[in-house]
């Protein structure tokens, strides 16, 4: 193993109109690092103007813990001219089948997707590198359920032959050798091509191509947000925030504005100094009205949990919130100053 895999190689891809959240994540993995100078961070310019790189790297080097090994690679989309565009607007998602070729001198590299945020030391996954593995992701909760479309009957039998796990590839380690040896980008980049109407696109491909060659992360790292429900916040290592957008979200008379996304609200706030409101796309107001509705709710579920006979009815619902102790904790900005300072 090359001399540059002492450190973890994190990489992004992106277009101007995703720099913000993934510089909430790149900072979120700076600060939580007990080395940040151990960290190298790749980014796949899928469409970034010089002046907003130059802005954008420069806020990197001037407030994170140690100046960032920021790394820019100009993407040549015409590469992914002929694949279908993810979610009718963008080729970005197809750079995760290239890093093999892009990042030649390097044996590993953990992938991550800008809607993440780390809430723990990311150099640990270097201890999940497996050389008989391809991919090391978040094992793919929802993967049973979405074997049902007919897609998968007709294109992806090895995943219904349940070789390997079938892992989200939000947050995952890839192993760049495995693909080399193994020609996995072109074999990739064919399927694609022969089969463009994957549900899931390149992480389709990518568990097809690399079937009985994935392992799964430990536990709570690249967990999906939508499981709010079903998982305390201090069990996340490193949130993906599919099925929840933070900076998006309506407002429920559920459950108000959901608890964990305002975790990286609060968190982008503390990290980028910038107002909620810029951060939400709402009025303050609304923001803070929606907030105590959530907090008022939360109450409202633990007194009902509580209850004789008739509390455990609240129990699930009761999840969904916040303890006292968990907001004062994760919302506050000193949860988001680096160990080292």
């Amino acid at each position: 193993m090359p001399a540059t895999q002492d450190k973890l190689h994190l990489v992004y891809t992106s277009d101007v109109h995703y720099v913000l959240f993934t510089e909430v994540s790149i900072r979120s993995a700076y600060v939580k690092a007990a080395r940040p100078e151990n960290l190298v961070t790749h980014v796949f310019d899928c469409g970034i103007p010089d002046a907003d790189w130059d802005a954008f790297a420069k806020r990197l080097e001037a407030t994170l813990p140690t100046p960032p090994h920021l790394v820019r690679h100009r993407i040549d989309m015409t590469r992914y001219q002929a694949l279908r565009m993810w979610k009718g607007r963008s080729l970005a998602t197809y750079t995760r089948l290239s890093p093999a070729s892009i990042l030649s001198n390097l044996d590993w590299i953990l992938f991550v997707d800008g809607d993440t945020l780390f809430m723990d030391d990311p150099e640990v996954l270097l201890a999940s590198r497996n050389e008989n593995a391809a991919l090391v992701g978040y094992l793919d909760t929802e993967a049973e359920e979405n074997f049902k479309r007919p897609w998968y009957a007709e294109h992806g039998r090895v995943l219904l032959e349940r070789k390997g796990p079938y892992v989200c590839c939000g947050v995952v380690l890839m192993n760049l050798k495995w693909f080399r040896e193994h020609d996995a980008e072109a074999r990739c980049l064919q399927l694609m091509e022969e089969c463009p109407d994957a549900p899931f696109v390149d992480q389709d491909v990518l568990n097809i191509v690399c079937a009985g060659h994935t392992a799964i992360l430990p536990e709570g790292w690249g967990t999906y947000g939508f499981l709010y429900w079903k998982h305390p916040i201090a069990y996340y290592k490193c949130i993906h925030y599919t099925g929840v957008v933070p900076w998006a979200q309506g407002f429920s008379w559920r459950v108000g504005y959901l608890d964990i996304a305002a975790v990286w609200v609060y968190s982008a706030r503390a990290l980028m100094g910038l107002p909620i409101r810029d951060l939400v796309r709402k009025p303050l107001w609304q923001w803070t009205l929606g907030r105590a509705y959530t907090r008022l709710m939360g109450a409202a579920m633990a007194c009902a949990s509580a209850l004789p006979i008739v509390g455990r009815r609240f129990m699930r619902y009761r999840a969904l919130f916040f303890t006292r102790a968990e907001r004062r904790r994760f919302y506050s900005p000193k949860y988001w100053e680096h160990k080292g300072r």
